[in-house]
């Protein structure tokens, strides 16, 4: 396929505490004319065993589904406006904090169902706390949207050669026992020359 993309946005700080953001994401849309195919599948299926190859083989054929070709057609992108608000503790306090604390709101609002999207607005809460400059803790909490409920976690280290980070996302799923959907989790370094 082939289409256009186009992402709007503005940053400004309000004082030396204060900053707000507005983003217009994914504005555009993709069309598909070359060799396209719908793939069907239907069916029902419990898989209580990964390491059980017929039953893991069983499910790729029902996921697999049968294709057919189509007229050309064109999709949207998954077109989002986005707000935001961050708030620097230690700014604000004027030195009279360990170490340097953010916290930010935003909001997601998305436009189409498109993957990744959702009409259902999310809101997010997130902090950065840097105790000291070579370490930092992070998390967030988010509502609504394509995601629902999330808990993210995470931590870094800063060694001036090396930057090393983990994250997870889900975290609440730890707590929620067979009731748990998903767990993802992150780790990322960065060598600065």
């Amino acid at each position: 396929g082939t289409g256009f993309g186009l992402d709007l946005g503005f940053n400004a700080d309000l004082n030396k505490s204060w900053s707000i953001a507005f983003a217009l994401t994914d504005i555009g849309s993709i069309s598909w004319k070359k060799g396209t195919v719908q793939y069907t599948s239907q069916g029902n299926f419990l898989l209580d065993d990964i390491s059980d190859e017929e039953l893991v083989d069983s499910l790729l054929n029902t996921i697999t589904g049968e294709g057919s070709y189509t007229e050309p057609f064109s999709t949207s992108l998954s077109t989002a406006m986005k707000m935001g608000v961050a708030f620097r503790v230690d700014k604000y306090l004027k030195g009279n904090f360990p170490g340097t604390l953010l916290f930010e709101f935003n909001y997601h609002q998305g436009f189409n169902e498109m993957p990744a999207n959702s009409k259902v607005p999310r809101f997010t809460l997130g902090s950065e706390w840097y105790p000291v400059n070579w370490f930092n803790l992070r998390t967030g909490l988010s509502a609504g949207g394509y995601d629902g409920f999330n808990w993210a976690f995470g931590f870094g280290f800063d060694s001036g050669i090396l930057d090393f980070d983990f994250a997870t996302a889900y975290t609440h799923s730890l707590l929620d026992g067979n009731n748990a959907k998903r767990l993802g989790f992150a780790i990322s370094t960065r060598w600065k020359f």
